[in-house]
């Protein structure tokens, strides 16, 4: 007895499952299913609750709808803080309710939220520097705080903080924009600066050329003169006449020159 008592411990066979141990299997599926059932239902109430929040918004913020004093207390508190900032409070709250009331929740939305309300932000610090009486009261207070050249730098870290939230909304890599419009402004000094220096080798050119012309007319008149003192001596001289129509040729052909003009007459000059 004890050697098979051994031989029954050492070679113990599993034991099957049964049906018992798949209840805590089931109950937990069955919990999830039930949990998954409740999700609709809750997410359809989140989403009528920011629908109407965001209607409630976009009726306070319209000066046409009869909103009474309590309205007008709102909307004078909200614009007349942050400015026109205060309409693009509504739009995220009508979007998310529009999306949860129809029991969609996409894995996005959270980064979208982010990136619009950075967005915003920059915006309105944007609309803070460029137009402070748009930006409400709290603007003009920053404003009037960032004096001197800092007021007027001040919209380049307002307008890299816009770019991120864009870049957030189109999931984009962050500083993207910024390191394409750097390219593109770089490109464009680069392009203009050699613009600029192909135009002033241009304008020295033609500098150069006209004072060759003024230079050579100017040899024309005084060959003209001195053939006019000869032919007083050698009057009747054909050979005077002909090289003084010549140089009277060369003179009219300088009324309009170019460059192939001007080198005819030098060497005829220089003949």
């Amino acid at each position: 007895m004890g050697a098979y008592s051994g031989l029954r411990n050492d070679f113990i066979l599993p034991r099957r499952e049964g049906p018992r141990d798949k209840l805590p299997y089931v109950a937990k599926r069955g919990k999830q299913a039930r949990t998954r059932k409740r999700n609709p239902l809750d997410l359809e109430a989140i989403g009528l609750v920011l629908l109407a929040a965001g209607v409630f918004v976009v009726g306070v913020l319209l000066p046409a709808l009869p909103t009474g004093q309590f309205g007008e207390s709102i909307r004078g508190a909200l614009i007349g803080r942050v400015g026109w900032a205060a309409y693009a409070l509504p739009v995220p709250l009508l979007v998310l309710g529009g999306l949860f009331l129809f029991r969609r929740n996409p894995r996005w939305w959270p980064r979208v939220l982010l990136g619009y309300v950075v967005f915003v932000v920059g915006a309105w610090g944007v609309l803070m520097i460029l137009a402070p009486v748009r930006s409400g009261s709290w603007g003009v207070d920053l404003r009037h705080a960032l004096t001197g050249a800092w007021g007027t730098l001040a919209v380049v870290p307002a307008l890299f903080v816009a770019s991120l939230g864009l870049e957030l909304i189109l999931a984009l890599t962050p500083t993207r924009l910024t390191r394409s419009l750097l390219r593109s402004v770089v490109t464009g000094v680069r392009v203009t600066v050699g613009w600029l220096l192909s135009e002033r080798k241009r304008a020295r050119e033609r500098a150069a050329f006209h004072a060759d012309v003024a230079l050579a007319r100017r040899a024309l008149n005084e060959l003209d003169r001195d053939l006019h003192a000869l032919s007083t001596l050698y009057p009747g001289s054909m050979e005077l006449e002909r090289w003084r129509s010549e140089v009277r040729a060369s003179g009219k052909r300088l009324t309009l020159p170019t460059s192939d003009m001007l080198r005819d007459v030098q060497a005829d000059l220089k003949a």
